[in-house]
């Protein structure tokens, strides 16, 4: 398995729902503990069409994408945001 991003015009891949831990934590029986590769984002308030939105973006401005996109909730405020990767660490 990799966290490259969906083939065939994103419409093909797996959606992997999970949770941030430390390190050293353990997954619980029967769920598989993943480790995501170090990436800098592009931060983006999810909202309609952003998904398109920001692939036009990133194509504009010379970027690609080096990952899997990631959904994330910010628990503080309740906000959802993607997640774009464009360079690996």
């Amino acid at each position: 398995m990799s966290f490259l991003p969906w083939e065939n015009n994103f419409s093909e891949g797996k959606y992997l729902a999970g949770i941030e831990t430390a390190p050293v934590a353990v997954a619980p029986d029967g769920w598989t503990k993943w480790t995501i590769p170090g990436f800098v984002y592009l931060k983006a308030e999810n909202e309609e069409n952003l998904f398109a939105c920001m692939l036009s973006y990133l194509n504009e401005n010379g970027y690609t994408l080096k990952g899997a996109v990631h959904d994330f909730t910010d628990i503080k405020t309740g906000k959802n945001y993607m997640l774009f990767p464009i360079e690996k660490l």
